[in-house]
């Protein structure tokens, strides 16, 4: 597990909490965006509009739309690997708890495939 830890931590350990806070702001913005429209649909100006920050910062932030993609993408794996239950199983060399948490982790991703298409 703390192989992974520093490739999902690495994009935004070094922020201030008020950078960390609006690349928050336009990531969720971009997700929702993306999930409702597609992507290319959902432009920068549409997220810069929902997220409040302004079009020239994201592009400081971001290089591109595609690099918000990648940043919404290492949030959710750091979501995903943080998980305590798969934590514990792995910890304890649980394979039945870890089949487990894969079980439950499919039937929520296909939730999410249900609510966002």
């Amino acid at each position: 597990m703390d192989d992974v830890t520093p490739f999902v931590q690495a994009s935004s350990c070094c922020l201030s909490p008020r950078a960390a806070a609006r690349r928050d702001r336009v990531i969720d913005a971009a997700r929702q965006l993306i999930a409702e429209q597609g992507f290319h649909n959902a432009g920068i100006a549409q997220i810069a509009r929902d997220s409040g920050v302004l079009v020239g910062q994201i592009y400081r932030d971001f290089a591109s739309k595609e690099d918000i993609v990648v940043a919404i993408a290492e949030r959710d794996t750091r979501a995903f690997l943080n998980d305590e239950g798969l934590r514990e199983a792995l910890a304890t060399g649980n394979a039945a708890g870890v089949r487990g948490w894969i079980a439950g982790s499919e039937e929520h991703t296909s939730e999410l495939q249900s609510r966002f298409g």
